[in-house]
């Protein structure tokens, strides 16, 4: 589908432009400016329901440090091609979930998550299409996240989704992400300092992106 002015680039399943992959953002506002994850409280990131009835994907997720439940990185090599794979937990079970658009991620672990929690459902949208999700993380999430910051690491994949008991007893929607090849290469340490100015990390400028 053609592009218009008019739809905001969040909305895509694609890089943000000018926005290259790699670059650090101060905190969850200037993430959200910026448009590579608008939400400023959710972990996941659908958009606006375009069409009643019809799914809408993931277009993006923020992985965060929670030690419950840590994310897991690691690197897989498939016909000799080196892939960095992912795992990221969904949404719910964490205190009130009366607004379930609304992130509970906060709270401890009260209840059993869900697939019909419409921000998993997106992600599992996303895995069936096949479609891409941008993919940010934030200071402490992995071994490979940021010293400080929110890093823009990419487009992925989700390759698989299961519902596992978790540290607390109750069930969580586990998402196995995969990064897309053909990008720039990801960071493989704890990353560059962030380049900052008189209002924080500076806002991106253009940049060419392999994709």
């Amino acid at each position: 589908m053609a592009r218009t002015d008019d739809v905001d680039p969040a909305d895509h399943t694609d890089h943000i432009r000018y926005v290259p992959v790699g670059f650090i953002f101060k905190d969850r506002k200037e993430l959200a400016e910026a448009r590579v994850h608008p939400s400023l409280e959710n972990g996941i990131y659908r958009g606006p329901i375009q069409q009643a009835g019809v799914p809408e994907p993931a277009k993006s997720i923020v992985m965060s440090n929670r030690p419950e439940y840590p994310n897991e990185d690691s690197w897989e090599t498939l016909l000799t091609k080196l892939y960095l794979q992912s795992t990221y937990i969904g949404m719910g079970g964490r205190g009130s979930d009366d607004d379930e658009e609304k992130s509970t991620h906060g709270g401890p672990q009260t209840a059993d998550q869900s697939f019909d929690h419409p921000m998993n459902k997106a992600l599992q949208v996303a895995q069936k299409l096949g479609t891409s999700v941008r993919v940010t993380r934030g200071a402490g999430a992995s071994e490979f996240a940021p010293p400080k910051g929110y890093r823009y690491d990419g487009l992925y994949n989700v390759v698989d989704s299961k519902l596992e008991k978790g540290p607390s007893g109750f069930l969580v929607c586990k998402f196995y992400f995969k990064r897309e090849t053909g990008q720039v290469s990801p960071p493989t340490d704890r990353g560059p300092e962030p380049e900052t100015s008189s209002r924080g990390t500076r806002s991106p400028k253009k940049a060419n992106l392999e994709v």
